[in-house]
């Protein structure tokens, strides 16, 4: 898939990992684009997934809100986002990521989640110096094909040769995923092997937030994806779509993720997804 900025040259473009990857792996992109004109605000919902991302170019800002703002740095960790947030680019970007699927990056890391939670951490404070030898790396690539057959043939050296860490919680987030966060945790514990305190432990460890958090991420998620590609809102079919009770649900919701109420953020033209075509 190629995604062109309306009125910029900016590209985005999503590559599919090996076989292999992919039950860690959602995505690798390639985000390249000049300096604007002007600094471009862009807006991103919580996604539900965790990402490793490299600054090939110059380097970006993100904040919670449009007041406070902080450079990532040149590779950064990323884990669950549990809010809305903003990115402020100013100069020109070169930037390759992967999308990990929500368990993916505890598996290539070994280490709990939680401390990655709406944080960008510098990569090489947890992976190590190899981690920015594969940034140069990356960087001396002739194309984009290169670098991701370099990312691909990187992460499979890594992941495929630890120990298999999979249990219970890499199928019911798996689960999640497949019914866009509509399943109660009775539902999801029915038939699992772990004691319900087991459980929640090592699905914070493995996803960086709980069970429940982690439902209400992606019914958020999901509604959002609806919203910005339709060009008529039916608000009672959303609430229904989302498995809320009433509007009143949804907009609490809605305001504690965004900062805004749901028709704002309908018309507003800084989501990401807006600013894109294909």
């Amino acid at each position: 898939m190629i995604l062109y900025l309306k009125q910029t040259l900016m590209v985005y473009r999503k590559f599919m990992p090996s076989l292999a990857l992919r039950p860690y792996i959602e995505c690798f992109y390639l985000w390249q684009q000049p300096t604007p004109t002007a600094p471009l605000l862009v807006r991103s919902p919580p996604t539900g997934y965790a990402a490793l991302v490299f600054n090939l170019g110059e380097t970006y800002e993100t904040g919670l809100e449009t007041v406070h703002w902080d450079r990532t740095p040149r590779v950064f960790l990323t884990g669950q986002a549990t809010q809305g947030y903003h990115l402020r680019v100013t100069n020109s970007l070169d930037i390759v990521g992967v999308v990990f699927r929500p368990t993916g990056l505890y598996h290539l890391l070994r280490q709990p989640m939680r401390g990655l939670t709406d944080r960008r951490v510098d990569a090489s404070l947890v992976m190590g110096p190899r981690i920015m030898e594969l940034w140069k790396q990356l960087g001396e690539c002739p194309d984009v094909a290169h670098r991701m057959a370099l990312l691909d043939q990187v992460l499979q050296q890594q992941l495929l040769t630890l120990p298999l860490a999979w249990d219970a919680v890499d199928g019911i987030v798996d689960e999640i995923i497949s019914c866009h966060g509509l399943a109660s945790m009775q539902h999801l514990l029915a038939d699992c092997a772990l004691s319900p305190r087991q459980f929640q432990r090592k699905f914070q460890a493995k996803v960086g937030v709980s069970a429940k958090f982690y439902c209400k991420l992606r019914r958020f998620g999901h509604i959002c994806q609806y919203l910005i590609r339709q060009e008529v809102i039916d608000w009672q079919e959303v609430v229904w779509m989302g498995g809320y009770y009433d509007q009143s649900h949804f907009i609490k919701d809605f305001l504690a993720f965004m900062k805004e109420n749901p028709t704002a953020y309908y018309h507003s033209p800084q989501e990401v997804a807006n600013l894109l075509e294909t």
